[in-house]
């Protein structure tokens, strides 16, 4: 059977493929609590939002932060795991948008079609 796999890209880390057997499995068996904590514990893609800090409304961009040292600016090895929390860069409030792991970006990648403007 083909296995559920999440759209490209998406770091190893972050996915774990599961079998339809496998899923099927989780939910058919006679332990419907452990089949639920099974799949309850799946690591989660984080969801893309515009984010904006609740206290002072400056817009949340997860991104690697240049660090300068002298004359030379340079970006460390950065690994954005999936998170709940965002801290504001600017006043250094700590929120939960979200129960799921929310990746704050600065425009949302689709459009509807009775969209009034982009985000």
């Amino acid at each position: 059977m083909s296995p559920f796999v999440l759209p490209e890209p998406v770091p190893n880390e972050v996915c774990m493929v599961v079998s339809m057997s496998q899923l099927i499995a989780m939910i058919s068996s006679n332990d419907p609590a452990g089949a639920i904590r099974s799949i309850e514990n799946l690591p989660m893609l984080p969801v893309d939002m515009v984010l904006h800090c609740p206290q002072c409304q400056q817009q949340h961009i997860d991104a690697p932060e240049p660090i300068s040292g002298g004359d030379e600016l340079c970006i460390t090895k950065w690994n954005n795991p999936p998170h709940r929390s965002h801290k504001c860069y600017a006043c250094g409030c700590i929120w939960r948008p979200a129960d799921i792991p929310t990746n704050g970006v600065e425009r949302v990648r689709t459009r509807g079609k009775h969209d009034t403007w982009p985000i």
